[in-house]
């Protein structure tokens, strides 16, 4: 990382990608990663692509539950909210004030949805 920059230069959206700077956040306590997570959340709307809908909502889910348990990780979505646009910020403030199992619930809702309809297989 000190040299390349490691995966703070990875710009892809895939959960693990996600998976891959929470790990990354957590050996080093660098909260960039966690602005990259931040990142992903603008697919959660995403109702096209799969792929790009399971990397903002594993963002989602992820913020919410890590922000429980590590203040670093509070600290930097809430300084994102306060320096984002409308639904980010929407976005945010679900993260910090919804349970993670209801996240998860309604992931799940929007996949059965999304399944039923034909859009996704």
């Amino acid at each position: 990382m000190n040299t390349t920059g490691g995966l703070l230069n990875d710009n892809g959206h895939s959960p693990q990608l996600n998976d891959g700077w929470w790990a990354a956040f957590f050996a080093s306590g660098n909260p960039r990663f966690v602005d990259k997570i931040v990142d992903q959340l603008q697919y959660f709307d995403e109702r096209t692509d799969e792929m790009l809908f399971f990397a903002g909502a594993t963002a989602k889910w992820s913020l919410a539950s890590n922000a429980r348990t590590h203040s670093l990780v509070q600290s930097a979505i809430e300084k994102a909210k306060a320096t984002t646009i409308s639904r980010k910020q929407e976005l945010l403030d679900e993260v910090l004030k919804e349970d993670p199992a209801r996240i998860k619930q309604e992931i799940r809702d929007i996949v059965q949805r999304q399944r039923e309809a034909g859009k996704w297989k």
